[in-house]
């Protein structure tokens, strides 16, 4: 059986809430794995990931018909290369919309592709009810809850908050120290070049990186966990 190629759709319908940071480390993810990768910004004003990562990165205005081809068009592409579009607050009711309407996750698996809508919740009653109206509109498509912990503090009540979304499955963004997101905010960061490179070839504190490896390592864990279980569903010998 052709392995599928994913499309990660990242859905964030409330501002603040941790989705850029999200994206980045899902990209970081599948450059530390050595494999290639394609996405998708929607959000005109930041940039932060065209900036981040310039050459993999094509900005899209949805509120045009050209932004509209540009990004659908490529996603349901015949291919092994995975794709990545965040959707951002500004552009999410668009793109619920048009990809109603243009039957875009209903092509994807005519095109051989795994889709799956990570949305960023904002730990709130209404992401948990705006989470439950796109699984709603897309039953055959995983929707899977993230919540950021640097954005979004639930403490004792997260857990609660993730089993309120009609699915077992979900992302979390640990919280992440000041010291450590001093360094991960520099322009230059890359958490993927980080995780490759051998100890000692840069003058952090022993301390710093350590934490900073335990804690993207965290991360980076759920992706491939998640990766393991679309596998194994998958599986036609199973």
């Amino acid at each position: 059986m052709r392995q599928q190629a994913p499309v990660w759709v990242v859905c964030a319908p409330f501002p603040k809430s941790g989705a850029t940071t999200f994206t980045r480390l899902l990209v970081d993810y599948y450059l530390f794995t050595g494999r290639p990768v394609t996405l998708f910004e929607t959000d005109l004003h930041n940039r932060s990931l065209k900036a981040r990562f310039p050459d993999i990165t094509q900005l899209v205005d949805l509120a045009t018909t050209p932004g509209q081809i540009a990004l659908f068009d490529q996603l349901v592409q015949d291919g092994h290369v995975p794709r990545i579009v965040e959707v951002s607050a500004q552009a999410h009711p668009l793109f619920i919309s048009q990809a109603r309407n243009n039957g875009f996750f209903e092509e994807t698996k005519n095109h051989g592709l795994d889709p799956s809508i990570l949305f960023i919740s904002n730990g709130t009653r209404k992401s948990i009810e705006a989470g439950m109206m796109v699984q709603s509109l897309w039953r055959q498509v995983p929707v899977m809850p993230v919540v950021n912990e640097g954005f979004v503090r639930l403490g004792s009540k997260l857990n609660d908050h993730l089993d309120s979304f009609p699915t077992r499955r979900s992302f979390q963004v640990p919280l992440m120290e000041p010291m450590l997101r001093d360094i991960a905010d520099k322009p230059r960061f890359s958490f993927a070049d980080f995780m490759r490179a051998p100890p000692g070839t840069d003058t952090m504190s022993l301390v710093l990186r350590a934490d900073l490896r335990h804690w993207t390592q965290r991360v980076f864990t759920q992706f491939r966990a998640h990766e393991m279980r679309r596998a194994f569903d998958m599986s036609e010998f199973i």
